[in-house]
């Protein structure tokens, strides 16, 4: 499992032949003021995490007061100067047969 600080890019940078995957967490910086606030306690420029649900970049995230799914290119465009970062939730997870695609609604 690699340890080290993911890499923040902009989201003019998003390529679908990434090679992201399901299970992947994508971190952004939402602008509200609640988020700023957890920025703010915890001194990390992220404060707001999704998951990669779908081989199709599908996003799920928690969204008061439910969650959601969105695509990855508009999940991180809503990010401060359009910043992200995505890291691998668990490699051996990632050849996982059993892991389906999760549909959008």
């Amino acid at each position: 499992m690699r340890k080290s600080v993911p890499k923040t890019r902009q989201h003019n940078d998003v390529a679908m032949t990434d090679s992201y995957a399901v299970g992947d967490v994508v971190f952004i910086r939402a602008s509200s003021m609640l988020f700023n606030q957890v920025s703010g306690a915890t001194g990390c420029w992220t404060n707001h995490v999704g998951v990669i649900v779908g081989h199709d970049y599908v996003v799920a995230e928690s969204r008061v007061p439910l969650s959601s799914t969105t695509r990855l290119r508009r999940f991180v465009a809503r990010s401060q100067d359009g910043r992200y970062a995505v890291r691998p939730w668990c490699e051996r997870y990632r050849t996982m047969s059993s892991v389906r695609s999760a549909k959008p609604p």
